[in-house]
This record gives C-alpha cells, sequence and structure tokens, in this order.
C-alpha cells in the first residue's frame, strides 16, 4: 500500500516538474505561438518589418518598406509575383492580428496604417479565438475558430 502511494506522489511530483518547465521555458504563456510554417497569426501575435510567414507557394511579408505584402511562387521562391498588398509604404511598422479580431498594419507612433475591419464590434460577433490564416494559393483570411470555423474578411 505504502509503496503504490509512494509510486503515485513520485508521479504526481514528476508530472508537475515537467509542467512547471514548460511554462518557464515559453515565457509562462498558455496561447499558441505563431506558426510560420503553417501560415498562421493568432490572437495578439504580429509580424515586424522583415519577418513573414509561409504556407506552400505563399509568402505574407511586412516588407522593410512597411508594406504588406502576400507573394506567390511556383517554382521553390526562385521567382515570386505579388498578389495581394495593404498599401502601407512608409507607414507600416507592425502588422497584429488582435485578440478583438481585427488585422491592423501600426505605424511607428501607433496609429493605425490599414485595417480589416473585422474586430468583434464592428462585425457584431463575439467569437473567442481569431486568427490570421494564409492559405497556399495567396489569399488571406481572418477567421474564427470557436465554437466553429467561420470566415470574417478575405483578401480575395
Amino acid at each position: 500500500m505504502r509503496s503504490r502511494l509512494s509510486r503515485r506522489i513520485a508521479a504526481v511530483a514528476a508530472t508537475t516538474v515537467v509542467a512547471v518547465a514548460g511554462v518557464l521555458a515559453t515565457g509562462g504563456t498558455a496561447s499558441a505561438d505563431r506558426n510560420d510554417a503553417q501560415g498562421v497569426i493568432w490572437n495578439n501575435e504580429s509580424l515586424t518589418k522583415g519577418s513573414h510567414i509561409r504556407n506552400g507557394n505563399a509568402q505574407l511579408t511586412l516588407q522593410d518598406d512597411g508594406n504588406v505584402v502576400i507573394y506567390t511562387t511556383g517554382d521553390n521562391w526562385a521567382h515570386r509575383t505579388p498578389v495581394w498588398q495593404t498599401g502601407t509604404v512608409g507607414c507600416g511598422d507592425r502588422a497584429v492580428m488582435q485578440a478583438d479580431g481585427n488585422f491592423v498594419v501600426y505605424g511607428r507612433d501607433n496609429r493605425v496604417c490599414w485595417a480589416s475591419h473585422t474586430a468583434q464590434s464592428e462585425i457584431g460577433t463575439n467569437y473567442p479565438v481569431m486568427k490570421l490564416g494564409l492559405y497556399s494559393d495567396g489569399t488571406l483570411r481572418v477567421f474564427s475558430e470557436a465554437p466553429y470555423i467561420i470566415q470574417v474578411w478575405s483578401s480575395r
């Protein structure tokens, strides 16, 4: 009986140590990280100048000039073609998928350079999880994932 209890206590202690180590290693956050490899930006995640996300033959980039551009390719990135942009050259400093569902390009002075206008208050919803998804065909979409998937904006 005692050895069984000791094993259970040891298992709980080991699990707790692993869980605490995981929280410490991730900076204490419980939210999902931006998934550059799958072309997803979650609530309150952002792109900074020079950064990008990809999904197959599509790439969303916040260029050094401040413009957010989607590029597509058909030859493994030897050549790329712009298919959509925010038109924020000279203004954009960071692009944020906000928790309220709005995808916004901000300038250095925090002014709004461009917005998708998909904030929950603007579209009349209260979806708890919103994210930005880049699809391999070069389409950018804002959608909710809970309670079910609903697209609220598309670049096409």
